[in-house]
């Protein structure tokens, strides 16, 4: 094996190693209330996930488009690992906002 195949070999071990510990990492964020409201505040908040991109104005539009498509990500990556946790988070805000919005 060259030496590029080795570095080539050890980039890719590392890479898996990182990734399996931030699949560990969300995993973890995601088993407390604290952690799940963090998460939705992320997703919610400062992605704007739940509401429009558009913003009149193209520049200020793509701006909202690129924080959205973190949000995607954050978001699949979430479900991917922690479906049920994902689903608990959605039921736990729900929730609040119903406490927050005793009317609707």
């Amino acid at each position: 094996m060259s030496l590029d195949e080795e570095a080539s070999a050890r980039r890719r071990e590392m890479q898996a190693l990182h990734r399996q510990q931030l699949d560990a990492d969300i995993r973890a964020v995601m088993e407390t209330q604290a952690g799940r409201r963090v998460v939705w505040w992320l997703l919610d908040g400062v992605a704007g996930l739940h509401g429009p991109s558009f913003a009149g104005e193209a520049t200020a539009t793509a701006y909202n488009e690129g924080r959205r498509s973190v949000g995607i990500d954050v978001m699949q990556a979430v479900q991917r690992l922690t479906k049920p946790a994902y689903l608990l988070m959605v039921e736990e805000r729900m929730r609040a906002l119903s406490i927050e919005s005793p009317d609707t």
